[in-house]
């Protein structure tokens, strides 16, 4: 069968089926951009946490102690929280493990959690103790702030002060993230009112 030309009409209407057929693809490339550039922006618009601070918290300073276990992984937890500053030979002190176990609790998870690693290698050095000094208050918005002053790594060798760019700090630091929701529901300093009748009776 001999093959037949096309007219110039027939050709005219494939050139305009193949221009609208390149546009709805283009439409099509657009949209899927779209779509993708939108959940983009939603992963990005992730919401912060925020954690309300007791309307009668004032700022303290909080020594929190932490030893590791033979897996580099923290074992046991304490803090001590100041009434003043803690060089203050005169400033008073608290045990949470007696005065408010439930937030010593909610430190140690926290800490726990932001300390992990998988990798054995990473993780802080085995049957050692690390003294975090740290400060605790409110920012203007009313909601706890939490930050990390000092370290002190403490080994069978001696103490040492760690800088800030060391990776066990750093490693320990990013507890600060999370840290301020332990302190939502702590009380005011409690008064020691054992503690002076002991005195007084000495």
């Amino acid at each position: 069968m001999p093959f037949k030309k096309k007219s110039k009409k027939d050709k005219d209407e494939d050139k305009k089926k193949k221009k609208k057929h390149k546009e709805q693809e283009d439409d099509e490339e657009d949209e899927d951009e779209g779509k993708k550039k939108k959940k983009k922006k939603k992963a990005k618009k992730r919401k912060k946490f925020v954690y309300a601070a007791p309307s009668d918290m004032k700022p303290f300073f909080m020594h929190i102690l932490c030893r590791t276990g033979k897996d580099g992984l923290i074992s046991d937890v304490e803090a001590i929280r100041w009434k003043g500053r803690p060089d203050n030979p005169k400033a008073k002190s608290i045990k949470l493990s007696e005065q408010e176990p439930a937030i010593l609790a909610n430190i140690a998870a926290r800490l726990g959690a932001t300390s992990f690693v998988t990798n054995p290698d990473k993780r802080l050095p085995s049957k050692t103790t690390f003294r975090m000094l740290c400060r605790v208050g409110k920012n203007k918005d009313d909601n706890v702030r939490f930050g990390v002053k000092e370290i002190v790594m403490k080994t069978d060798s001696g103490k040492k002060t760690l800088k800030k760019k060391h990776p066990d700090y750093r490693r320990l630091r990013r507890c600060t993230r999370i840290m301020p929701g332990a302190f939502m529901k702590i009380g005011e300093f409690p008064k020691l009112k054992k503690a002076k009748k002991e005195k007084d009776e000495d």
